[in-house]
């Protein structure tokens, strides 16, 4: 199976290089967009680190899936969505975040949709995820590909709603 591009209705979904660095420069230096994430805005230091891990370490089997996602119809990458390891569940998660620009078009839900039919693919048996709690568009992303609210967690310096997903693989 070709997991190096993929792609759904209106997206495409490509590994990332280092020359994405300034529209994820973007994305992630963007303090609306870092809200909800660990941390704290991202700076010129990491992101380059962030763009390096998952342009160097793109694994099925770790998992480390992280694409660069831009629309069908223009090259520019509008967020980033994938499959990775969370260490402290044992377990990867689809995660996903984009460019301001372009919230609230779908695009969200389609990525993350698009990461749990590749999961079933490569025959994972479950997934993680985890959203803030008060960010409700995420929630309800997560909900809607069809994960299971598990609890309320405080993990990497956050507030956030744990849920799970079960896909009946190995």
């Amino acid at each position: 199976m070709n997991i190096l591009n993929l792609e759904s209705e209106s997206l495409r979904y490509r590994k990332f290089n280092v020359s994405d660095y300034l529209d994820l420069y973007e994305i992630l230096s963007n303090p609306n967009v870092c809200k909800y994430l660990p941390g704290e805005t991202y700076d010129e230091r990491k992101i380059k680190l962030w763009l390096n891990k998952f342009a160097l370490d793109f694994d099925e089997t770790k998992p480390n899936l992280v694409y660069a996602v831009t629309t069908k119809t223009n090259d520019k990458v509008i967020g980033y969505v994938g499959i990775a390891y969370v260490k402290e569940y044992d377990k990867p998660e689809i995660l996903y975040g984009f460019n301001e620009d372009y919230w609230h078009k779908g695009y969200a839900s389609e990525g993350s949709t698009r990461m749990k039919d590749l999961a079933i693919k490569l025959k994972y048996d479950s997934l993680v995820a985890f959203a803030a709690i008060d960010n409700l568009y995420s929630n309800k992303v997560l909900v809607k590909t069809g994960y299971d609210y598990i609890e309320t967690i405080d993990l990497w310096g956050l507030r956030l709603k744990y849920y799970k997903m079960n896909l009946g693989g190995n």
